[in-house]
Order: structure tokens, then C-alpha cells, then sequence
């Protein structure tokens, strides 16, 4: 008899492991359900809004039309959308690689802060009258992850997104500076048609002088950038990905080491 009441037991917890499994899959596909309907009503509503504001720009540029032909004497400036670039009339000056290959000492967290930074690198460039040629390599599955999953990635130019690795590029570049701030030496200046690498990195001092070891390995010319020698009582620091190029880029551009590094380097560096 007892037998058979705990034959009886077992099989109600078969049978409620089971229940408790199909509701919570159940529960699970809802959820997913309603995840999919909230994106695609949000992406709705953005559309709406931005439908909304080209009608309202389109009202607001047709009555300063009107304004100034009514009143030519003012000189009323009429607002015009910039056109955008061809990239055949794009001069692209000098290479920049941003070396990915650092994969397996990143979090998934630092792995999605990297993509961001990248981002913000693809951004700043884009807008440059003589943008760096870009290359994205030694991405890794996290990384593309995030590159896939974004969905203007496809559409962005003047980038190479690339699994390849910087060993895999060097024998073709030449002489190519690795950028690290454990280097013994500082850039001076930066022509034309110059090769960099940056290790795209985001490290929490976990991995200190895991770049220039590397560099070091493959036989790479190190160079840093010349933050002690512009700006005064500040030690020699591990900038993002970003703020190098962008001090390279705003460097390229005015000649000035100070107020390049000055305005690329974020204020809670500055004492």
C-alpha cells in the first residue's frame, strides 16, 4: 500500500515538473511576445515623431521663404539641409587600425563599452575634411555580436570591419606605430600618409602593458602620445580608444599638441 501511494507521488511530480516547465516556457514565449510588440510600437511612434518634425521643418522653412521675399532688406538667412558627401570626393589622409584582438582579457560589459567607443571613433571621423582611413580588426564573436546587431552598421563608409588580425596586416604595412602609453617615446608629428594601430582595449589597469608587450613581440615601433611635455603637472595616462584618435584627428588638423590633447582628454584627468 505504501508502495503504492509513493508510486502514486512520484508520478504527480513528474507531471508537475512537467506543468511547471510548460507554463514557464509558456511565460517565457509571452514575454518575448510582448517584448517584439513594445520594439515594434516604439520604432512607430519614433517614426511618427520624426515624420512630425520634417513637416515641421518644412512649415518653418517656407514661412522665412515668404519672410524674406517679403522683406529682401533684412537679409533674412534661409536655412538649407547640408548636402552629404560623396565618398568618391572623399581624400581619406593617413591609416588608422584599431587592434580588437584583446578579446578574452574583456568582460562582456568592456566588450560593449569598446563597441561604443568605436561608434564615437566612426562618428568623429566621419566628420573630418580629410577623415582617417579606418580598420576595425581582430574583431571577435562578442564584438560582432554588437557590430551585427546594430543597425547602421551596414551603411557606414570610410570603415573596414574585419576578423583579421594586426599579425595578419603587418607584413603589408609600412613601418606601422603601435600606440601605448607605456612607450619610451612620443609622437612629434604625424604626416600624410602614416600607419597607426591603437589597441581597442578597455581595461580597468587589470592587464597594464598588455599593448606594448604586444607591439613588442611583432617587432613594432611603440609611441605615445605627448600629454607630459603639453600639459604641466599632469602624469603619463591611459586614455580610450576615442580620445586617442581623437587628439590624432584634431592634431592632423591644427598642428597643436596642446589644445589637440586639451580637448580630446576628459576633465576628470585635469587636477
Amino acid at each position: 500500500m505504501e508502495d503504492s501511494r509513493k508510486g502514486l507521488n512520484e508520478d504527480h511530480s513528474v507531471i508537475d515538473d512537467e506543468f511547471v516547465k510548460q507554463l514557464k516556457s509558456q511565460k517565457k514565449e509571452e514575454k518575448k511576445l510582448k517584448k517584439i510588440k513594445y520594439l515594434e510600437e516604439k520604432k512607430e511612434r519614433q517614426n511618427e515623431r520624426r515624420q512630425l518634425k520634417r513637416k515641421e521643418k518644412k512649415e518653418r522653412i517656407k514661412t522665412i521663404k515668404k519672410e524674406a521675399s517679403e522683406h529682401p532688406e533684412e537679409n533674412i538667412k534661409i536655412p538649407y539641409r547640408k548636402k552629404k558627401r560623396d565618398v568618391k570626393d572623399i581624400v581619406c589622409t593617413g591609416k588608422v587600425f584599431i587592434d580588437c584582438d584583446y578579446e578574452e582579457f574583456m568582460e562582456e560589459k568592456d566588450i560593449k563599452s569598446l563597441f561604443k567607443e568605436i561608434e564615437m571613433i566612426y562618428s568623429f571621423n566621419h566628420k573630418q575634411e580629410h577623415p582617417f582611413e579606418l580598420i576595425i580588426c581582430g574583431i571577435g564573436p562578442s564584438l560582432k555580436k554588437y557590430i551585427d546587431k546594430h543597425p547602421n552598421t551596414p551603411q557606414w563608409r570610410l570603415i573596414t570591419f574585419t576578423d583579421k588580425t594586426i599579425n595578419q596586416f603587418i607584413n603589408a604595412l609600412h613601418r606601422p606605430l603601435y600606440l601605448t602609453s607605456e612607450s619610451s617615446e612620443s609622437l612629434k608629428d604625424i604626416n600624410e600618409n602614416d600607419i597607426f594601430i591603437i589597441g581597442g582595449f578597455v581595461d580597468h589597469k587589470q592587464h597594464k602593458g598588455i599593448s606594448q608587450q604586444k607591439a613588442e613581440t611583432l617587432h613594432l615601433r611603440t609611441l605615445k602620445l605627448p600629454i607630459e611635455e603639453n600639459i604641466s603637472s599632469m602624469k603619463n595616462i591611459v586614455m580610450a580608444t576615442n580620445h586617442v584618435f581623437e587628439t590624432l584627428c584634431r592634431f592632423k588638423q591644427s598642428n597643436n599638441w596642446k589644445d589637440s590633447l586639451e580637448k580630446s582628454i576628459p576633465l576628470r584627468y585635469f587636477k
